[in-house]
């Protein structure tokens, strides 16, 4: 080949790569697009670079007539120059900007919409800190909603007193108070049964709100206030202390115009105030996972979109093939944490949503073990410390259980050992009882550790919640893995259970019930060659895959896909296992090429203009066809699959598509015709 040839030839795999590159930006955007966050792009004078569908869909236009234009063309005079005055405060300071407050006018009607926004600055082309993004999301709902319940509250504060439940009656110059019956009943005590003096109220009320009631009690009395109104603990009979809301009213002044008497109910707040702090807990939990959300997001973000504006923009880098592999390998990396974030979310819904199954298959735990550990000690190394697998009983050879979930548990128990230790090791105990039929992984690290108080919150095991918020900033996560693991425990008839100190480590003991599979035996420690050594780190199951990847070389394959980003895609991988590519774009001229291809197999989009997958798949079988069919969808819930293989199709592969896998399925297939 001569040296022009070459150059060509390079050319042309630099286009390639160029291209496949340019794909996975556009899967990125469509990524960002579905995210329920509105996200603008923006430089430091109110111009809107770029923004996701969500943000767009609030200001009502397309993206089109919105990108490159002025803020002020779409937000009222007011609105928009509050924005760009903390824009520039966050470009100005180069330092982040989070839950700012803000509020736009939107609609012909002019309706005012409330939003919570975190604005980050970023360097632009130029290099200099003059651009931001700006993540919101709408909080309008939120503050109707506390306003409403502001308004109820007061209304049923007046509406217990007009029925005058709990009754006191105090005459401010003697002293003298009268209790109801269903005062003295409220707090446990029998009619009668209190005494008829103010000394007797502040027997029974909290030492620390005594004097609080009775500043309130002397605002309202001086006129300050039309009610009095104070919050106070009233011990139960019992011993216990229970809120209530005291309302009050000046009934009767003298001539002098003294107040003479008081009177007002006892209003029950101990379940409003439980569930006060309930709901203050949770919106805690909550801001703090979004604010980790954010960061999850964020950061990967950056590089995303640091990079592909680097590689569309910037001539020099294009040029530099090296330089374009790297970025496309840090695009990818980061494109593979933000699918990760989405994933441990779609978990959470499952889970909630009890949607989410195991498979119980025959497994054999020693491989299972040597799968995870292989694949995690890569990661501990990078930190500096050892990952060790310590057999602590005899292992059954086969197992019945769901290996997927276990591995799942695994990496997230394992993985926040590596994450939270910064010396020593971590290591992997394994034990099995044959009486009990339970498997017992112990996951124990040197770590940081954690206290009592943390503990406590870290072992309710909620989605979202985190130690402390100081902890996920510094190391981040979203405060999913647990809730994550603690769900698949318990469906495969387990638990998990959490013991720690800070700067001494943390344990965490998993249980699941495995019974023994058929004709297993036990496999002791000292016996096996299965079991691991930190020495010895097994090939790992991606590379593995790598391996048995095989070509396509003569194979015809229909592809029935209308998105030109993915046609291009696939194209691609399966041009270069050496398959014969025909593409059409929907599924009306899927069932006319099938006749005259006569393809080995059909890789079927199952969302298509005209007519979709699943119909086109239908008429297929209706007709005869018996060719591998293969669903390929961006649907990945529960029950997608299932929908796929009912309508006729082979198999079922999820976007993003994985190509070895692709490959894979597609030899198997082919190879079965």
């Amino acid at each position: 080949m001569s040296s022009s040839d070459a150059q060509t030839e390079n050319r042309h795999g630099d286009n390639r790569e160029i291209e496949s590159l340019c794909a996975k930006v556009r899967e990125f955007q469509q990524i960002i697009d579905a995210l329920p966050i509105y996200l603008f792009y923006k430089d430091d004078n109110n111009k809107i670079i770029d923004l996701n569908v969500t943000a767009a869909e609030s200001i009502g236009k397309p993206i089109e007539e919105i990108r490159g234009r002025q803020t002020e063309e779409f937000f009222p005079e007011a609105d928009a120059a509050k924005f760009l005055k903390d824009d520039r405060e966050v470009i100005a300071s180069g330092r982040p900007k989070l839950k700012i407050n803000e509020q736009y006018e939107t609609g012909e009607q002019g309706e005012r919409r409330h939003i919570q926004t975190d604005k980050i600055p970023i360097r632009g082309p130029s290099g200099k800190l003059d651009r931001l993004v700006a993540i919101a999301r709408d909080t309008t709902d939120e503050v109707r909603t506390r306003e409403r319940a502001e308004y109820a509250e007061q209304r049923l504060s007046m509406a217990m007193n007009a029925a005058g439940v709990g009754l006191w009656d105090w005459n401010i110059q003697t002293g003298e108070t009268y209790y109801s019956d269903t005062f003295c009943s409220m707090h446990g005590y029998e009619a009668g049964e209190l005494g008829t003096d103010i000394s007797t109220w502040e027997r029974i009320c909290h030492p620390e709100d005594v004097p609080v009631a009775y500043a309130d009690a002397e605002r309202h009395i001086s006129g300050e206030t039309t009610l009095f109104v104070n919050e106070q603990r009233i011990r139960q009979k019992d011993g216990s202390w229970h809120w209530v809301r005291a309302i009050g009213e000046v009934v009767e002044r003298n001539d002098a115009g003294e107040a003479v008497r008081m009177l007002g109910v006892h209003v029950d707040i101990q379940e409003i105030r439980e569930a006060l702090e309930r709901a203050e807990n949770a919106s805690r939990a909550k801001s703090e996972f979004l604010a980790n959300m954010s960061h999850e997001i964020r950061t990967p973000m950056t590089a995303i979109l640091g990079y592909s504006d680097l590689m569309a923009g910037d001539k020099d880098v294009a040029k530099n093939a090296d330089e374009l592999a790297e970025m496309a390998k840090s695009i990818q990396s980061n494109a593979n944490h933000l699918l990760a974030v989405i994933n441990d979310i779609l978990d959470v819904s499952k889970i909630e949503a009890g949607y989410l199954n195991v498979d119980l298959i025959e497994t054999n735990p020693l491989f299972l073990i040597e799968e995870v550990a292989s694949l995690l000690r890569p990661r501990a190394k990078s930190k500096g410390i050892e990952l060790n697998v310590r057999y602590e009983t005899g292992v059954p050879s086969v197992i019945i259980t769901d290996p997927t979930r276990v591995k799942q548990i695994l990496f997230n128990v394992i993985g926040n050992a590596i994450k939270f230790t910064e010396m020593g090791s971590v290591t992997l105990g394994f034990g099995y009882d044959r009486d009990t039929r339970g498997l017992t992984l112990t996951v124990t690290d040197t770590g940081i550790g954690i206290s009592s108080e943390q503990l406590g919150v870290l072992t309710t095991f909620e989605p979202f919640m985190q130690a402390d918020a100081s902890t996920s900033r510094r190391y981040g996560g979203t405060g999913l893995g647990l809730h994550i693991s603690k769900s698949l425990a318990r469906m495969l008839g387990g638990g998990i259970e959490i013991e720690s100190e800070p700067g001494r480590g943390t344990m965490v003991r998993v249980s699941l019930r495995a019974t023994m599979g058929h004709n297993a035996s036990i496999v002791e420690p000292s016996n096996s060659n299965l079991l691991l050594s930190h020495g010895r780190a097994p090939k790992k199951a991606e590379q593995a895959v790598r391996e048995t990847a095989g070509t396509l070389s003569g194979r015809r394959v229909l592809l029935a896909e209308d998105g030109p980003d993915n046609q291009k895609l696939i194209v691609f991988h399966l041009r270069k296992a050496g398959a014969d590519v025909t593409i059409v774009e929907t599924g009306t001229q899927a069932l006319e090429m099938a006749r005259q291809v006569k393809p080995d197999v059909i890789l079927m989009d199952m969302q298509m203009p005209e007519m979709d997958g699943y119909e086109a798949t239908r008429r297929l079988r209706a007709s005869g066809c018996g060719l591998p069919i293969i669903a390929l969808t961006a649907h990945a819930m529960d029950g997608d699959r299932e929908r796929c293989l009912e309508a006729g199709c082979n198999e079922y592969l999820a976007k993003p598509l994985d190509k070895h896998k692709l490959i894979d399925m597609c030899r198997a297939f082919a190879e079965s015709v």
